[in-house]
């Protein structure tokens, strides 16, 4: 398992991603990201065999847009919370608990 190719893990891992896309954010959240075996938490990167970095979990950014910004939500636990927000769409948009 140790020698799996970052292709397989990305597809694995796009099996548990559970998402929201709407015109003005996208929610993408990926739950238990962990070996099923070990339970030894995943990275989100991996390095390449040229030695750059890629990512293992893919969203969407928006296309043709200018304005935009990632948030990652950070818990302790193995899963990961990021939301894409549009502000070509929605120029104000407030940040916070409900």
């Amino acid at each position: 398992m140790g020698y799996i190719g970052a292709s397989c893990l990305k597809e694995w891992l796009e099996g548990k991603k559970h998402k929201k896309e709407m015109p003005y954010v996208n929610s993408y959240i990926w739950k238990g990201l962990e070996c099923e075996i070990c339970k030894t938490p995943f990275k989100d990167t991996y390095t390449k065999p040229d030695g750059s970095i890629g990512d293992l979990l893919n969203f969407k950014r928006y296309k043709n847009c200018r304005n935009y910004m990632v948030i990652e939500s950070v818990t302790n636990t193995t899963s990961k919370t990021i939301h894409v927000i549009n502000f070509d769409i929605v120029p104000d948009v407030r940040v916070g608990r409900a």
